[in-house]
């Protein structure tokens, strides 16, 4: 079906793009394990990460210093009185999130994913690891100042909520028109 040198081919752009793997270069068996690469989603935050350093300028060119591995995935909306944020920490616990508000500035830290005991983790062989698992720490500019002694937060299936109150001269009003 497939002539010798393209399988030879194929074989070596398999170690080429194999992050971390290991083969047994048996005829019978080929052991390869692959961390999952998702070109859109990386081009994505690229580009995302690109924009944000245009708009905010140095204040988030130094985050990206941090020794933080990711960046939970963040939904922001107002609702007309509160703006609303939910942010993905998937395995992380509600003692290991922390959340902190200054004027109009969100900052959220914390823990995500699971990590194995030494124990359990010696002499394993991985075929598949899309899990990642490690620090974050996100800052995010409120479009609008928040009442922080009012803020609600909760943490259920991985998901962050919080609650923020505007603060009366940022609210929307209705106006009725007149006609």
């Amino acid at each position: 079906m497939f002539s010798d040198r393209h399988q030879a081919d194929e074989r070596r752009w398999l170690r080429r793009t194999a992050i971390g793997s290991r083969f047994a270069e048996s005829e019978t068996e080929e052991k390869v394990m692959f961390n999952r690469l998702r070109p859109p989603r990386d081009i994505d935050r690229l580009l995302d990460d690109v924009d944000r350093l245009i708009t905010e300028g140095v204040a988030y060119a130094r985050t990206f210093s941090r020794p933080y591995s990711s960046r939970p995935a963040i939904d922001l909306y107002d609702t007309g009185t509160e703006l609303v944020v939910k942010a993905l920490a998937p395995g992380g616990h509600p003692e290991e999130i922390g959340v902190a508000i200054e004027k109009n500035t969100l900052t959220l830290q914390g823990h995500y994913g699971y990590s194995l005991s030494e124990d359990e983790d010696q002499g394993l062989v991985w075929h598949r690891r899309d899990i990642v698992s490690g620090r974050f720490a996100e800052t995010v500019t409120l479009p609008v100042e928040v009442e922080t002694e009012q803020v609600r937060a909760t943490f259920a299936d991985g998901v962050l909520t919080l609650v923020m109150p505007k603060v009366p001269a940022a609210r929307t009003k209705r106006i009725p028109v007149q006609g």
